[in-house]
């Protein structure tokens, strides 16, 4: 199928209202009525992170709406008996091995920081998690297992999937980019990673090209889109080799099983095809989190 221009842009306008949005709101309020947010207690916090998850999710839907339409149409085709029963069944499979990708890659990040002597993993993501949940359970279980489901996986595997035709390409860019979002601020990093997978997508499934030539231009374009990249970032935010020196290693070994994670629900969604089942998946791992979380508090 031919990728539109028009599905290109509206997924970088989704990647803009999941990554700013908050920003776009709040930066007018702010600055009219002189609201410091670091005066706001964690409860009034977890309501505005609701309120504008809830904003999101909404724009999502009515920009990828025919993805539910769809999977939604091919359920009520489906003639089984027991479909309903089976899609419950292969939620809770898919559950299942989704914590055994989230195991191997806890263990990996346990290794890495044994051999490196870094004790603590526990990204700041994860800290702020279990913060806005031990003072706002109810909020945050509605924001977590109803709302952060829905909204990522439509903008991280029906979004992504709509201009990344490739298999495997999809998979590495699609667990690529929503394991690094909880762990790296960079929305440059992301948009050049988006634009490598939709590029090296284009190139590996346009029958012009040979096998190697396919390689060699996937490889070229991507080193001159990350080579843009690093000009951009070092414009706007000074000099990278800083950044980087500023970069808690700790955070990027504890992102692995956030990385894992992502790859499982990538390849989940590429085999499926079908947007319900991963939501289930991610809600159900979320709603498992939760209860952890409440449970130690």
């Amino acid at each position: 199928m031919e990728i539109q221009k028009r599905d290109i842009l509206k997924l970088f306008f989704i990647f803009f209202i999941f990554l700013y949005l908050m920003t776009i709101i709040l930066l007018p309020i702010v600055t009219i009525f002189h609201i410091d947010l670091s005066s706001l207690d964690y409860r009034k916090l977890t309501a505005l992170d609701l309120i504008i998850s809830l904003a999101q999710t909404v724009i999502v839907i009515c920009c990828y709406g025919n993805i539910l339409k769809r999977d939604y149409r091919a359920f009520k085709e489906d003639t089984r008996k027991d479909k309903i029963l089976e899609f419950i069944k292969d939620v809770i499979i898919g559950f299942f091995l989704f914590m055994v990708f989230k195991l191997i890659g806890a263990y990996l990040s346990e290794l890495i920081g044994f051999l490196l002597g870094i004790k603590d993993l526990t990204s700041d993501n994860q800290n702020t998690i279990e913060l806005l949940t031990g003072s706002a359970p109810a909020m945050m279980m509605i924001s977590t297992v109803i709302l952060a489901p829905i909204l990522e996986e439509m903008i991280f595997r029906g979004a992504i999937r709509t201009v990344i035709k490739n298999k495997k390409v999809f998979i590495t860019v699609s667990g690529l980019i929503f394991g690094s979002m909880h762990f790296i601020d960079s929305e440059i990093f992301f948009g050049a990673l988006l634009l490598m997978g939709i590029i090296t997508s284009l190139i590996l499934d346009n029958s012009q090209y040979n096998k190697k030539k396919k390689i060699l231009l996937s490889i070229g374009i991507c080193i001159f889109i990350a080579l843009m990249g690093i000009g951009l970032f070092t414009i706007f935010h000074g000099s990278i080799i800083e950044a980087l020196a500023n970069i808690q290693i700790s955070e990027i070994i504890g992102g692995i099983t956030y990385i894992a994670a992502g790859l499982y629900l990538a390849y989940l969604y590429a085999t499926k095809d079908n947007i319900y089942l991963n939501i289930g998946v991610h809600a159900l791992n979320n709603l498992f989190s939760m209860i952890v979380i409440l449970f130690l508090q």
